[in-house]
């Protein structure tokens, strides 16, 4: 039933359930009267048709006033705290699913597929992650803490230049390792603001790291995080496609360009 005023809130699908019956009780009413006016004058159309509609946004209104009043699709304290804890159970099970299928060869991730798989509906999945992308995101989210840890490790290290050559190994490695994580690497866009966060934080472990190289003479100026990053992406992707027993020469040679010109 639907709340009134001064009565305990409703239920959202009580709401619905109430709104959509009472529009089809509506409409026959009006069937009714339209079939037996329907040799009339056309005013006569004109003014029922009128009618109905006024009546219409009367109860619209009304109910409107009724719903909002009584906050009925607002949940009570206690079963917010559980749709909560069962969206994170779901969120849970849904990368555990994603992260059993590419472990097994899936790299398609499809999303009808884990639904189906982790026992939740297609929309819970979407509503998680509404796209594959996304999804790759929140399972990228552990290498990004492991880079960003390494990053932070490089710019304390006593040597800058031996810090970024670490780093700059270390990640190649990952991206290897994890063609989705180089894919969320190499996009310009994010999906969540949670990876865009780890990005940022990331980008300045690996400034601080760039203006002590540069200090000491190690990499030449001019260079950013984004530049460095980029070209990471470069050598990864010639890795990925010329094969890995070039994988040192083509990091080396990245190595030696950001040297300063002699």
């Amino acid at each position: 039933m639907i709340a009134k005023r001064g009565e305990p809130h409703g239920t959202g699908l009580g709401v619905l359930r109430y709104v959509v019956e009472r529009t089809i009780a509506w409409l026959h009413g009006f069937r009714r009267l339209r079939i037996r006016w329907e040799r009339r004058d056309d005013i006569h159309e004109a003014f029922l048709s009128l009618a109905f509609c006024l009546i219409t946004h009367r109860h619209v209104q009304r109910l409107s006033g009724d719903l909002f009043y009584a906050g009925a699709v607002t949940p009570k304290v206690g079963q917010e705290t559980e749709l909560r804890a069962d969206a994170v159970r779901n969120r849970a099970r849904i990368l555990r699913i994603a992260r059993e299928r590419l472990a097994a060869g899936d790299t398609s991730l499809q999303l009808n597929a884990i639904a189906r798989l982790a026992g939740v509906g297609v929309g819970t999945v979407y509503r998680h992650f509404p796209n594959r992308h996304a999804l790759v995101e929140a399972l990228s989210t552990e290498r990004f803490r492991e880079l960003i840890a390494e990053a932070q490790a490089a710019v304390a290290a006593d040597d800058p230049r031996a810090g970024l050559h670490r780093l700059l190994r270390f990640a190649l490695d990952r991206m290897l390792d994890d063609s989705d994580f180089a894919a969320v690497l190499e996009s310009a866009a994010d999906a969540s603001a949670q990876t865009s966060d780890m990005r940022a934080e990331l980008d300045q472990a690996v400034t601080g790291l760039l203006d002590r190289a540069r200090l000491s003479g190690a990499i030449r100026d001019g260079v950013d995080a984004e530049d460095v990053r980029r070209l990471l992406c470069g050598v990864h992707h010639a890795v990925h496609t010329g094969g890995g027993a070039r994988r040192n020469l083509y990091l080396d040679v990245l190595l030696e360009g950001l040297r300063p010109p002699r």
